[in-house]
């Protein structure tokens, strides 16, 4: 059996890269989706305004853009700053980067 520190669930949202200065508020979000362009507009709070209503994760704010339930939304959505696209998914691994490594991290046993 193989133990890991990494978390099954993404507890990772983007209030967390709001404090950390990778995403700010009101940064729009795109998207394409059978091409259609979409957008979303990140909020102070780190929940997403789509379509007229707030979601609290992307997958959440992609699934209602696109009616599809199998859909990532870190890696639907994308931020662009300074005319470079990236997705959110690099934005967060670029977040979990910066974040500290814990000295006593579980160890693997197999």
């Amino acid at each position: 059996m193989v133990l890991s520190s990494e978390p099954k669930t993404d507890l990772t949202d983007l209030m967390l890269l709001i404090y950390a200065g990778i995403l700010q508020p009101g940064f729009t979000l795109t998207a394409d989706h059978d091409g259609d362009p979409i957008e979303a507009t990140v909020l102070a709070d780190g929940r997403i305004s789509c379509r007229s209503r707030i979601w609290v994760t992307p997958t959440s704010a992609a699934r209602a853009a696109t009616g599809q339930e199998d859909i990532d939304g870190w890696a639907f959505w994308s931020s662009t700053v300074n005319g470079v696209t990236t997705s959110l998914a690099k934005l967060r691994d670029r977040y979990r980067r910066q974040q500290p490594r814990p000295e006593h991290a579980p160890s693997q046993r197999t």
